[in-house]
């Protein structure tokens, strides 16, 4: 009997699925531009998991609701989580798209594995290896070419985009969102965890765009709402679930290099930005230094001190 290629680690269809997810994030990275002069950042937030939420709830609830005692046990960590990854991570990066490009932001996003490391050796106590050191110094120079556009002393006289200052601190977030899942090891299905914390998203978020106001929901920002919902918030991490499981955490998280990429492509064609020789050597060497972090080094070269 033929075997299925859904199970085949061998399958090139495998790799749709990463590919398909990340492609689906640099989407939403260009429509956080586009939503600019239609909805305010804090009501694009809030709608895209406060909906995202009416979807999930008839499919997950009734799974949850079981598990309700260890959800009471975690609800602490599990609040933490939706505020560092639903609302900081996600507001940050609404309120970023004002002052930045598209592709600066895709950029910039692409430092999420090296600032994991970072963060993951302090928080965890997990010895960066020579390769992520390097890595690191490598993508700060990146960083420095990108925001001081061709320039990193720019940085220093203050002639920088507010925007790529606030997608960095988005970055953080999320990176410190990503080292705490590792440190709590909360006992949940990744779903039922992922919608107790965009529960907690939408929650944290109500009493703020109650006192800021809701931009009203139109025709022009209706479509924005359904895809940031839709797409990002539930396909995109379930295809990454799927990808991880048939693929593996390490080969699936190589992908995520290619947010940067195609979010370039996705902001020129689309949005009409212009490529800059920074962005070039800026993206190369961010795009580098992640590479070079995720090296992992030959047992036999390490030694236990």
């Amino acid at each position: 009997m033929a075997s299925n290629p859904l199970n085949s680690k061998n399958s090139a269809y495998l790799y749709l699925l990463p590919i398909a997810a990340v492609l689906i994030w640099s989407v939403n990275v260009v429509i956080a531009r586009v939503a600019v002069d239609v909805i305010s950042p804090l009501s694009i937030s809030f709608y895209r998991w406060f909906f995202a939420l009416l979807v999930l709830t008839p499919i997950v609830l009734p799974q949850v609701w079981p598990q309700r005692h260890i959800v009471l046990r975690y609800l602490p960590k599990l609040a933490v989580l939706g505020l560092f990854g639903m609302v900081v991570y996600q507001g940050l990066a609404y309120i970023a798209a004002h002052s930045t490009s598209a592709t600066n932001m895709g950029i910039i996003n692409g430092l999420i594995p090296l600032v994991t490391i970072v963060m993951a050796s302090f928080l965890l106590k997990e010895k960066p290896s020579a390769f992520a050191i390097a890595g690191g110094l490598l993508s700060l120079l990146g960083l420095a070419v990108l925001i001081g556009q061709g320039n990193p002393a720019n940085i220093l006289s203050g002639n920088i985009h507010h925007g790529d200052c606030l997608m960095l601190m988005a970055v953080i977030a999320y990176a410190g969102y990503g080292v705490l899942l590792r440190r709590w090891q909360i006992p949940l299905n990744t779903w039922h965890s992922v919608y107790v914390q965009i529960f907690f998203g939408a929650l944290f978020q109500l009493p703020l765009v109650m006192y800021a106001g809701f931009s009203p929901i139109t025709m022009q920002n209706g479509w924005i709402i359904i895809f940031s919902c839709i797409f990002p918030s539930i396909l995109a991490p379930f295809l990454w679930m799927k990808a991880i499981a048939a693929l593996g955490p390490n080969r699936s998280s190589i992908f995520m290099n290619l947010l940067p990429v195609f979010t370039a492509l996705i902001a020129i064609f689309w949005l009409g930005e212009q490529w800059h020789s920074y962005h070039t050597l800026g993206g190369l060497l961010a795009l580098g230094g992640v590479v070079l972090a995720q090296i992992k080094p030959k047992k036999g070269l390490t030694h236990n001190a």
